[in-house]
């Protein structure tokens, strides 16, 4: 009935037993509502006053009210328990994107990623809401209902437990067809996201090429896709609800059955055939309501899933990543092995933190160089803030955050004012660029917003980089390798005098780099070997 995922939630066993002493309270006042009012009834209908009954009536009513604040404690309680999860789990994905970096993205999908800390958190928020009240009442409200039935009446008693069984058994195959299906479901969704993000962030080259119309059918084609996949997990949800509340009624009516005919031929009594007439909708309601839930919990449970894979994927690629920083850190540079700190990969290339130089690191597409930079930047393994605070990365394509320009270049210094804003800008080449912009440093950028170049875009990380005079550990992943011949000669003539104080680390394939090189190195199969840098790319 519980996913065993929750239970490995901090508190989940906590909360699954804050649940069942719920259920057993819920299942106790059932019995005193029901027996509080059937005495009343049974007293007026054999001629007793209205006021000998009060004791009946303020039973009923204060199981009734009490019943209600049991229930709205536990709604309360689980509330709080599922939001400060998903915060949790979200914090904890974050975790580990952050300590993954950009491998981990790659690997899984910047869409996916995003889908699982954004939607799929919120849907695990409302799974854990959901499912442990459902799955402890399901079991526990029943059987304290059951009890008091077999005391009551046992032939009642036998035909409400003889169609439980059956119900369980018709929710489990229903339950693993549609947990299918919500899978399958979750992984249309996070393709259709990533889909369309590539094709989002790559629309203007998708015109130029006149290959928009295609891509937009084939985002069509999986919207579609995932449209019939919800159609079919509704179809399952529905025929199992209406499977269930036909168990239900046969249940109701076979136990009504049965003390209709036993009151008329004299042999049952009024007060135990009412009092059970009114247990038996309440004996069923936990299985019908869980039913009905279970369905609208699926995405969280897949959610859930996705969550934890990645989680663990991240455990997996972080070891992943220290062996291939130490094959990375090989003796032939003069490392010693098993080194796997970022200051140690750093020092492989001949380089300390702090120390002005400039290393290039040349290779094969593949060959390691990326995970070479993410090591030592901090992006993989353990994450160190002081380390952190003085590395500037300066990707192939420099992320532009969707609002101003002067929020975009003060990124790592939030607190710079405008005329530093605009002192980095101009060290970066794009202070007539800036000064030209009709809305000046409030000119909205990134997705929506102005559209730069190639060059452009470069440029404001360059100023981003400038403007926290604390980060003098610059890693440049293919800096130029998207611009065109006389750009990238701008924009290398540019940012070589902005290198002379910092520790510098390109990895490159152009060879308009390499007469600024003081030392280069070859990668291949994570192995590092010296080579002179006029030779680098022969």
């Amino acid at each position: 009935m519980l996913d065993r995922q929750l239970l490995q939630l901090p508190g989940g066993k906590r909360m699954l037993a804050a649940s069942i002493a719920c259920a057993l309270a819920l299942g106790l006042l059932v019995v005193g509502q029901a027996a509080g009012l059937t005495w009343a009834i049974v007293g007026l209908w054999q001629g007793g006053a209205l006021a000998a009954q009060a004791a009946w009536a303020a039973l009923f009513c204060a199981c009734f009210l009490l019943r209600r604040a049991v229930a709205d404690a536990e709604d309360a309680m689980l509330e709080r328990y599922a939001a400060r999860t998903a915060r949790e789990l979200r914090g904890q994905l974050l975790e580990a994107v952050w300590d993954g970096g950009p491998a981990l993205v790659r690997a899984h999908g910047s869409a996916a990623v995003a889908a699982d800390a954004i939607e799929g958190a919120d849907a695990v928020e409302e799974y854990v809401r959901i499912m442990f009240p459902k799955a402890a009442n399901v079991v526990v409200v029943p059987l304290v209902i059951l009890i008091a039935m077999f005391a009551l009446d046992w032939v009642s008693g036998l035909i409400s437990l003889a169609c439980y069984p059956f119900i369980l058994l018709f929710m489990r195959l229903i339950g693993q067809s549609a947990g299918a299906e919500a899978r399958k479901r979750y992984a249309e969704f996070e393709t259709l996201s990533a889909s369309f993000t590539d094709m989002a962030s790559g629309l203007e080259t998708l015109r130029a090429f006149g290959a928009s119309r295609r891509f937009a059918e084939r985002v069509f084609a999986l919207s579609e896709r995932f449209r019939e996949l919800t159609m079919k997990t509704l179809r399952i949800a529905m025929l199992s609800t209406t499977v269930l509340d036909l168990f239900a009624t046969f249940g109701l009516a076979g136990v009504a059955i049965m003390l209709g005919f036993r009151l008329v031929d004299g042999t049952m009594q009024l007060f135990p055939a009412l009092c059970v007439l009114m247990m038996v909708p309440e004996y069923f309601k936990p299985v019908r309501e869980y039913g009905e839930d279970y369905h609208s919990t699926l995405n969280g449970k897949a959610a859930l899933g996705a969550i934890a894979a990645l989680l663990g994927a991240q455990t997996a690629d972080e070891d992943g990543a220290r062996a291939g920083a130490a094959a990375a850190a090989d003796a032939s540079v003069g490392a010693a092995a098993g080194q796997s700190t970022p200051e140690q990969a750093l020092a492989s290339l001949g380089l300390r933190p702090g120390v002005p130089g400039c290393a290039g690191v040349v290779g094969k597409s593949g060959a390691g160089k990326t995970t070479l930079l993410d090591r030592i930047a901090g992006l993989s393994g353990a994450r160190d803030d002081a380390w952190a605070a003085r590395v500037a990365y300066l990707p192939q394509e420099p992320y532009l955050f969707r609002t101003s320009l002067r929020d975009n270049v003060a990124f790592y210094a939030p607190d710079a004012d405008d005329a530093q804003v605009r002192d980095a800008l101009a060290a970066a080449g794009l202070g007539a660029f800036a000064a030209s912009l009709p809305d000046g440093l409030d000119t909205r950028i990134g997705d929506g917003g102005r559209e730069l170049s190639g060059g452009q875009a470069q440029r404001v990380a360059i100023a981003r980089a400038l403007l926290d005079p604390a980060r003098d550990l610059w890693l440049l992943d293919e800096p130029t390798a998207h611009l065109d011949a006389q750009t990238e000669a701008e924009l290398i003539a540019c940012m070589l005098p902005l290198m002379r104080d910092k520790t510098v680390v390109v990895a490159t394939h152009s060879a308009a780099w390499l007469p600024h090189l003081a030392t280069c190195f070859r990668i291949d199969e994570g192995h590092l070997a010296p080579v002179a840098p006029a030779e680098a790319l022969r």
